[in-house]
């Protein structure tokens, strides 16, 4: 899905003698390290439209939730030791070093997660050595994107990232078995699964729904670091205008893949950015807010393919206690946790 934001680096260089001055700013109406930065990042129009079979499904729920129901406003628990945002940019954190006539730029994710972003240089009184036109940035690290020389006594440059997307387009599966997202005793039908309709096809096929109630726990997949959450939405149904106001958790795996979980109900996520979390911890609370035609937790991992596209892998999932391998989840089946 196309991040449509462009953030601005922008930066004047000078020699011995002259104090260095930095610049960063992003697109108007962008407030820095606000939550609603990741709109760009929200499932685009997953339309949620139930076979009536599956419909059915989740009316004969015999339960509301496999465990007690949560408080209204659950407050989060954050990590005792939360990696913090490098910066209070929204997404990349520029810094250079100079050494003589020389120039070396280096961008760093200010939240923990890879990044693929698209650059495009403009200087005057420096020419280039390597200004590429894209980077990969790990998550964590302080990446070289640019060198630089002086060509004059004094001189400016801007780096503007049109787009980027999270992920690392090298990454491929590593045959980790994710564990389902809810606790068990849970048992709930899959009601839209890998190839399926909606937002299961094209680059995002490999997505799973599961149909469940309101409120019920949802639980992380696979260990990882939590970069973003939206918990501020409130409305649901089946309005495309609300493809982009779905309530969400990712969470950056370690091998660079991340796995969003969204339609979470309004105020039911209890992690925050920067906080750990393990197989099994508690994430939140399912919902049914933004484009969805009946409550359920979206499930999928993703990483990008460049820096204006990305797309989920087909991980495997635990399903059967007899099958550790792990497998493709069906739509119209039933899942018990275990």
């Amino acid at each position: 899905m196309p991040l449509h934001r462009t953030i601005l680096l922008a930066l004047l260089a000078c020699l011995a003698g002259c104090d260095a001055v930095v610049g960063l700013t992003s697109t108007p109406g962008v407030g820095a390290g606000q939550p609603d930065e990741f709109a760009g990042k929200r499932e685009k129009g997953e339309l949620v439209s139930l076979p009536p079979a599956l419909s059915e499904a989740l009316k004969k729920l015999s339960s509301p939730a496999p465990s007690p129901s949560p408080s209204p406003s659950p407050s989060p628990s954050p990590s005792p030791t939360p990696i913090p945002k490098v910066c209070d940019q929204p997404y990349t954190c520029l810094t250079y070093e100079t050494q003589g006539r020389n120039v070396t730029v280096y961008l760093q994710p200010s939240i923990y997660t890879d990044m693929d972003v698209a650059l495009t240089w403009s200087m005057t009184g420096l020419a280039a050595d390597s200004a590429p036109t894209s980077a990969v940035i790990p998550a964590g690290q302080k990446t070289v994107v640019g060198r630089l020389h002086y060509v004059a006594n004094q001189g400016t440059f801007n780096v503007q990232a049109p787009s980027l997307k999270f992920g690392n387009p090298n990454l491929t599966t590593d045959g980790y078995v994710y564990g389902l997202p809810y606790r068990a005793p849970g048992s709930f039908t899959c009601g839209n699964a890998w190839n399926g309709f909606g937002a299961h096809t094209g680059d995002y096929r490999y997505a799973v729904d599961f149909l469940m109630p309101e409120g019920t726990p949802v639980i992380a997949a696979r260990d990882g670091v939590v970069f973003a959450t939206e918990a501020g939405f409130s409305q649901g149904g089946n309005d495309p205008s609300l493809g982009s106001k779905a309530n969400y958790v990712y969470i950056r795996h370690d091998d660079g893949g991340y796995g969003r979980y969204l339609h979470f109900k309004q105020r039911g996520v209890v992690v925050v950015p920067g906080q750990r979390v393990k197989r099994g911890d508690l994430v939140g609370y399912s919902g049914n807010v933004g484009w969805s035609t009946a409550p359920h937790l979206h499930f999928d991992v993703v990483t990008a393919l460049s820096p204006t596209r990305d797309t989920t892998l087909p991980v495997k999932l635990l399903l059967h206690a007899n099958q550790p391998a792990g497998e493709e989840p069906r739509a119209n089946q039933t899942f018990t946790a275990f």
